[in-house]
């Protein structure tokens, strides 16, 4: 069985910068907030809002900075240190964010928790860590929780109500699911086969994967550089 844990810092790019005390810190990428500190979370602003959005909540204030890659690889190298002392199979995907296959440990569940709880303690940050069976329910799971651990266990039941437009799926194939009828993971669950594949064609496949809460479960070795077969 795979257990696959995706791992998110926040707060990693707002507590990079420097600042005055009390002033709000922002990091945007392509045009919406990728990032922001305590105190512009507290005003409001939220991971993934559109970023005039963001500024009109600060009213002008705050330190407002487009993301780059390169401040941030030094403290992005420490804290997969800290991942990789829980799994040599560590694949970087955001600064803030990577994949750890703990299929090998006897124990991944508390593997898991363990690294979470090392990382928010020898770093300060909040990290976030999702478990489950494929890379894209992993990382749901990370985003918006699982505290009853069903993102693994019962991976079908944890995307029931997800909206077909968060499924890993084409945006064409989800705007005709919902032309159709069908809003969320559960309601195209209930459909016969032969139906989404009147729909779809070869993609019926696809869609039956992931609305099951499967899909891709391989996780590559690249941390360190030099990894095998990274």
């Amino acid at each position: 069985m795979r257990y696959i844990a995706a791992v998110l810092l926040e707060g990693f790019y707002a507590s990079i910068l420097p600042r005055a005390g009390g002033t709000p810190v922002v990091v945007h990428r392509d045009r919406k907030v990728l990032d922001a500190c305590a105190i512009a979370l507290e005003r409001g602003v939220a991971v993934g809002m559109p970023l005039p959005e963001a500024r009109a909540i600060l009213g002008g204030e705050g330190h407002v900075v487009a993301w780059e890659e390169e401040p941030y690889r030094g403290a992005q190298r420490r804290w997969l240190r800290i991942v990789s002392e829980y799994s040599d199979v560590v694949e970087p995907l955001r600064q803030h964010e990577a994949l750890v296959d703990l299929s090998g440990h006897p124990r991944p569940r508390e593997a898991a928790a363990r690294m979470e709880e090392a990382l928010t303690d020898r770093l300060g940050l909040k990290a976030r860590v999702g478990v489950a069976a494929c890379r894209w329910v992993a990382r749901l799971a990370a985003r918006q929780g699982d505290p009853l651990g069903l993102a693994h266990s019962d991976p079908a039941s944890y995307v029931a109500s997800l909206p077909v437009h968060r499924l890993p799926i084409e945006p064409r194939q989800a705007d005709t699911l919902r032309l159709l009828g069908y809003r969320t993971a559960s309601d195209v669950a209930r459909l016969d086969a032969a139906i989404l594949r009147s729909q779809f064609d070869a993609e019926a496949l696809g869609i039956e994967t992931a609305v099951r809460g499967a899909g891709e479960g391989n996780v590559r070795p690249l941390f360190p550089p030099g990894s095998a077969a990274g």
